[in-house]
C-alpha cells in the first residue's frame, strides 16, 4: 500500500489503488473502494456503446510529444498551405450573426450576455436550416455539459409549436453537477400553462463520443424515436478539439440515415489530435501541400493558440495572423472530409462578433 502521509494523530493517508491520482484515509479504504468513481464496471455494454467505434483507427508508429515540435520552423509551411490551398480555392468565411426570439427574455436579464448571444445565433442558424421542427426532429447535444444549450433550444422550439412533444438526447462523458435537464421540462410547463399537450422527453447518456453508436435501434431503445420520420440534429456550443473530430467521424463512418444535419461551434483546436482528425482531412493536407505526419499536424494545431497568446519570436500582429491561418487550415480539412463524403452543403460561418468570443466560427452540416 502506498503511504502518502499521516496526520498528527498518526492516521494514515494512502493512494487509491483504483486511481492513484487521488488519496483516501487508510481506515476508510474499504468503504471508499465500494463507491469509487474509478471502480471498473462489469455490466454489459449498452446497445449504443461500442468501444472506439468513432476512432479512425490509424495511430502513428511513434508517439510524439507536442513539446518536441519546433513551431516556428513550421510557420513558412503554414503560410504556403494557406496561400496555395485555402485562398486559391476561394473558400470565404462569411459572417452571419443571427438571433432568435426564444432568447430575448434571457438577453434582457443578463448583464454579461456573451453566452446568450452565442446561443441565440446558433439557434438562429438552426431555425434558418429547418433544424428546429419539434414534430420530426430529435436534438442531440454532444459535449452537453449541464445541457444549457438544449434548455434554450427547447424554449425556442416551444414558440414554434406548443403542441409537439420535444425530444432531446444529451451526451457527455462526464457527470456535471447543477444540470439543466429538469429545466427542459419545467420551462416548457411554465410556457405551456393550461395547454395540456406537447411536453419534453430527454435522455442523458454518460458516454465518450468515441464510443457512441447512433442508429434507429438506439433511438427506439431510448424511446426518442417517433415513427419512421424522426430526424436527428447534432448540436454543440463547446465541443473541444478532438471531440469535434470524433463527432464528424460518427457522421462520416456510421452515416446514420436519421441524421438531418448539425450546428457545431468550433473551439480549442490546439486539443485536436492527429489520431482523431478525419482521414480525408489528413489526405488533403498531404496531397495538396505535402503536409504529412503527426509533427506537421501538431505544429499547425498548436499554432491556433497564437490568435490569443503573446509573442513567440514573431511580431504580435504576425503571430495573430498565423493563428487565424492555422484555424482555417484545421477547419478546411474538416470541411473537405465532409464534402467528400457527400455532405455537400457543409460550410463555415462566423456566427458572432470576435469581440463576443474569439472562438466565433461554427460548422453547419446539412444533409
Amino acid at each position: 500500500m502506498n503511504l502518502v502521509g499521516a496526520d498528527a494523530s498518526g492516521r494514515k493517508r494512502v493512494l487509491c489503488p483504483l486511481c492513484p491520482q487521488h488519496t483516501v484515509w487508510e481506515d476508510e479504504l474499504k468503504r471508499h473502494l465500494a463507491k469509487c468513481r474509478k471502480k471498473p464496471e462489469n455490466r454489459p455494454l449498452e446497445p449504443w456503446r461500442r468501444v472506439d467505434i468513432n476512432l479512425v483507427g490509424q495511430t502513428p508508429a511513434q508517439t510524439l510529444s507536442r513539446d518536441d515540435v519546433d513551431l516556428a520552423s513550421w510557420a513558412d509551411t503554414l503560410r504556403k498551405l494557406y496561400r496555395d490551398v485555402v485562398e486559391r480555392e476561394g473558400e470565404t468565411l462569411e459572417t452571419e450573426i443571427l438571433n432568435h426570439p426564444g432568447l430575448e427574455e434571457r438577453l434582457k436579464q443578463l448583464e454579461n450576455q456573451k453566452h446568450a448571444v452565442q446561443q441565440a445565433s446558433l439557434i438562429g442558424h438552426m431555425e434558418k436550416h429547418g433544424f428546429l421542427d419539434p414534430r420530426t426532429t430529435i436534438i442531440a447535444e454532444f459535449g452537453c455539459g449541464r445541457g444549457e444549450l438544449s434548455r434554450y433550444i427547447s424554449r425556442a422550439r416551444a414558440l414554434k409549436d406548443m403542441d409537439a412533444r420535444q425530444r432531446f438526447l444529451l451526451v457527455d462523458r462526464a457527470g456535471p453537477r447543477m444540470k439543466f435537464d429538469n429545466k427542459l421540462v419545467k420551462d416548457y410547463a411554465e410556457m405551456r400553462g393550461e395547454h395540456n399537450v406537447g411536453g419534453v422527453v430527454y435522455k442523458r447518456l454518460k458516454v465518450d463520443i468515441k464510443d457512441i453508436v447512433v442508429n434507429a435501434e438506439m433511438l427506439q431503445e431510448l424511446e426518442l424515436a417517433h415513427g419512421d420520420d424522426s430526424e436527428l440534429v447534432i448540436v454543440s456550443k463547446h465541443l473541444c478539439g478532438c471531440a469535434t473530430d470524433l463527432t464528424l467521424q460518427l457522421m462520416l463512418g456510421q452515416r446514420p440515415p436519421q441524421l438531418r444535419g448539425s450546428v457545431i461551434a468550433l473551439c480549442c483546436r490546439q486539443l485536436c489530435s492527429y489520431e482523431t482528425y478525419p482521414l480525408a482531412g489528413r489526405r488533403w493536407l498531404q496531397e495538396t501541400a505535402g503536409v504529412e505526419g503527426p509533427e506537421a499536424f501538431y505544429a499547425i494545431s498548436r499554432m491556433t493558440t497564437w490568435v490569443l497568446c503573446g509573442n513567440r519570436g514573431l511580431s504580435d500582429p504576425e503571430n495573430e495572423r498565423l493563428g487565424h491561418m492555422a484555424r482555417r487550415v484545421i477547419d478546411f480539412g474538416r470541411l473537405h472530409a465532409l464534402r467528400e463524403a457527400g455532405y455537400k452543403n457543409s460550410r463555415l460561418v462566423q456566427y458572432v462578433d470576435p469581440q463576443v468570443s474569439p472562438e466565433n466560427v461554427c460548422l453547419i452540416v446539412e444533409k
